[in-house]
């Protein structure tokens, strides 16, 4: 086992979280390594000296029922086919508004694409009767270069 990917689990080994086969090649491999056991003594360190630096506060009255209730709500939203803590749009906007908001937004995309083809016919369209009354384009019309 290599000294990187042993390092990479020491976390998961010093909280008891590796599986048999992995807490055994890592353990295996720091009787071998000095250098991984030195790193595998130090974590162990800063962790017992963590746990002995935290202090237990109370929670405040109440506060596990709140919790309980909240979870209880989440999953009960998460039952009704929504994904929990998220409303869905339709909850806001009464079903005949929305379609009425629906088909203005549709209404909206048809105007905005009939101006914007009829002002791009009327630009060719000007262009090619200044190409034919004055002989050549006017460049500038369109800007500078």
């Amino acid at each position: 086992m290599r000294c990187l990917r042993v390092r990479r689990w020491m976390g998961a080994y010093l909280d008891g979280e590796l599986g048999v086969h992995r807490r055994r090649g890592l353990e295996e491999h720091v009787a071998a390594c000095a250098a991984c056991a030195a790193e595998l003594e130090a974590q162990r360190r800063v962790l017992t000296a963590a746990a002995g630096a935290l202090v237990e506060i109370p929670a405040p009255p109440g506060f596990h029922e709140r919790v309980r209730e909240g979870i209880e709500a989440e999953a009960d939203r998460s039952r009704s086919g929504r994904p929990a803590g998220i409303p869905h749009l339709s909850s806001f906007i009464p079903r005949r508004t929305s379609f009425v908001l629906r088909a203005l937004g549709v209404a909206a995309i048809f105007a905005f694409l009939a101006v914007t083809l009829h002002v791009a016919w009327i630009d060719h369209s000007y262009s090619h009767l200044q190409l034919l009354l004055l002989g050549q384009p006017n460049l500038a019309w369109y800007g500078p270069a």
